[in-house]
């Protein structure tokens, strides 16, 4: 009974739902849920645009509505008290340098301003109720996302409770939104933090778009883009419904089912279809974990509110359309077109690039592609662009949207080909492992082996079957023996100050280097720090976390190329061992099935240790 009263509460909350002073649009989802959102509407209005006047009015008791001009560089975190609407006018209204915080406050809104660049959080919500951040953008304002300069972007901590994050475009930063704290935070946030999140982009975030603890989220129509690490996280008993989503290379969608890093797993279920292109489809399915039936505290979103949501096809060309500060009455019919991270390719001579998709929407109604060679094959779909093949030589293309309001959007990219044999460069490599990733599904390799003792999502002798390598002290290390090295990175992943040690040489002693890296995550190109490192001989690596007690060091993903015996360099001593998967193409870098049909083919076969070959033959 008293949840029927309360789900019919729900809904005439949402019908009664009005236009607010100063604020587009109105409260929804669970920000809104069994009570009357305001923000400032009634209060002072209040212009500000320095660091004081912020500052001054964001401490003020009683109702106000906060108008933000142009940029406020702040230097220290500001308190923020309740009953407010902190909106920018027009479309440069930014905060700058460090965050605001609502420690057990309610009834905030947030519409229409950029966040960037804050050594805690941008905001930060503790302890606060009915919070609504909406049409905001949150960034490192173009510095090195992986620097340990920055903390979270929107952290939902300490019990806080009904939030919705709307329209907000999240980029060009690691760690995104954390809810809750720790894993020791069950007392405090178990069935709380309720937060909706709709019609976000969460653009190359590399992770914690939200990691969840403990908490009750719904995600539903964002669309996610480049997050390296992952997208999603679900852990400590954690309630989080995906519903009709779009992922677009993000290669590790979820984590549930196995926890993420040192907490435990979590409940993620799906509603709708959620979408997945160049992402792990398989992976998302085998991370999915149903929460249990008749809970306490109820979980599904549909108790607490009502909403609509459309088909994640639609998702792309809405949110890149309106998602962001400055995007509020976006022209629904001005162009879009995305901006895919792989435009820029550099490959070896006879080698295929990756599939490059361009997709297209608002009042775009076709793209012009120019620069794209003879070789090469464009194939246009619905609202799509995909050009694959294997290039002769290095060229430039562009893409052009045709119709729509407004400016037409011009998006370009090289294709850089690499002619093979110059000892010592770039060129003439055999890829071993395009950037294998050790959160992806099982993966065997065997010029890798590993050293010490690890959990059972992580590597043991080569294998791994989800997380990450963790080398958490300096008994521990990743062996990479080869037959030559021509290109070595690795994507780390600290989770405090840790020196990264390198061994190397024929025993793999010879030679050492070592750097101290931060909390946070890093590309390390260990061939580009390392000057000796390459070496067109048989080499023994040894990957180390020099530390004597211990400390997580997480490793990724591996990249590794060795030199190709085409170019001139002793590799003898490579043991390929048996193919284990073969793949044919016709010339103009189609797949295509091994046939008697007469034409010239590439076969793409993988060896047993990673090696990756091509070769091209003529079948009369």
């Amino acid at each position: 009974m008293k949840n029927t009263i309360l789900f019919i509460l729900a809904i005439l909350m949402v019908i009664s739902a009005k236009a607010i002073d100063h604020v587009e649009g109105t409260p929804f989802g669970f920000a809104a849920y069994n009570y009357n959102m305001t923000g400032g509407e009634g209060g002072t209005v209040v212009d500000v645009s320095t660091a004081s006047e912020l500052a001054s009015a964001l401490d003020t008791e009683g109702k106000m509505i906060i108008r933000v001009h142009g940029e406020i560089k702040i230097s220290s975190e500001l308190p923020c008290r309740s009953n407010k609407t902190i909106t920018g006018v027009g479309n440069n209204a930014i905060i700058r340098g460090q965050g605001i915080a609502l420690n057990k406050r309610e009834n905030v809104i947030f519409q229409n301003i950029h966040f960037m660049q804050s050594g805690d959080d941008l905001i930060k919500l503790n302890g606060a109720q009915h919070i609504w951040v909406d049409h905001c953008s949150f960034s490192d304002g173009g510095a090195d996302p992986s620097s340990s300069d920055f903390d979270g972007t929107l952290d939902i901590c300490k019990g806080t409770d009904f939030v919705t994050v709307s329209y907000c475009h999240f980029f060009n930063h690691s760690k995104n939104i954390l809810m809750s704290s720790s894993d020791g935070s069950a007392n405090q946030d178990t069935d709380k933090l309720r937060t909706t999140f709709f019609r976000n982009w969460f653009d190359g975030t590399y992770q914690r778009n939200p990691r969840v603890r403990f908490g009750i989220v719904h995600v539903y129509n964002n669309y996610y883009t480049n997050n390296t690490i992952y997208s999603i996280a679900s852990c400590e008993n954690a309630k989080v419904l995906v519903e009709d989503n779009y992922f677009e290379n993000c290669p590790h969608p979820i984590y549930a089912k196995s926890g993420y890093a040192d907490s435990g797993p979590g409940y993620l279920w799906t509603r709708g279809t959620n979408i997945f292109v160049n992402s792990s489809e398989s992976g998302f399915n085998s991370e999915l974990n149903v929460p249990p039936a008749n809970p306490s505290v109820p979980y599904d979103p549909t108790f607490y509110y009502q909403y609509t949501s459309i088909d994640a096809n639609l998702i792309p060309t809405i949110v890149q359309q309106q998602a962001g500060a400055g995007k509020l009455n976006a022209d629904p019919n001005a162009p879009t077109l995305s901006n895919p991270s792989n435009a820029m390719q550099t490959i070896q001579t006879g080698k295929s690039i990756t599939d490059i998709i361009f997709s297209w929407g608002g009042g775009a109604t076709d793209v012009i592609v120019e620069g794209i060679p003879v070789e090469m094959t464009i194939t246009k779909g619905n609202g799509s662009l995909t050009i694959s093949g294997i290039p002769n030589a290095t060229f430039s293309y562009t893409i052009t949207t045709v119709g729509g309001n407004g400016n037409a959007v011009i998006r370009t990219g090289t294709i850089t080909v690499n002619e093979t044999g110059n000892p010592g460069s770039q060129d003439g490599q055999i890829i071993l492992a395009d950037w294998y990733s050790f959160q992806e599904s099982k993966i065997n390799l065997s010029f890798l082996t590993t050293t010490g003792s690890h959990s059972s999502t992580q590597a043991t002798n080569g294998i791994c079957s989800a997380g990450a390598v963790n080398l958490n002290d300096n008994s521990k290390k990743m062996t990479l023996t080869l037959s030559s090295l021509a290109s070595l990175k690795l994507r780390i992943n600290p989770t405090g100050t840790r020196t990264l040690k390198v061994t190397y040489g024929t025993t793999g002693t010879e030679s050492s280097w070592t750097k101290e890296y931060k909390s946070g995550v890093y590309e390390v190109d260990l061939t580009n720090e390392i000057s000796s490192l390459k070496s067109t001989g048989a080499i023994i690596v040894n990957i180390i976390n020099d530390r004597s007690s211990s400390g997580n060091l997480y490793i990724h993903d591996l990249y590794v190329t060795v030199y190709d015996n085409s170019s001139g360099i002793n590799n003898t001593t490579v043991n390929k061992g048996s193919i284990i998967s073969e793949t044919y193409y016709t010339i103009s870098g189609i797949k295509t099935q091994d046939s008697n049909a007469k034409g010239i083919y590439i076969k793409k076969m993988v060896y047993e240790n990673g090696l990756i070959v091509t070769e091209k033959f003529v079948r009369n």
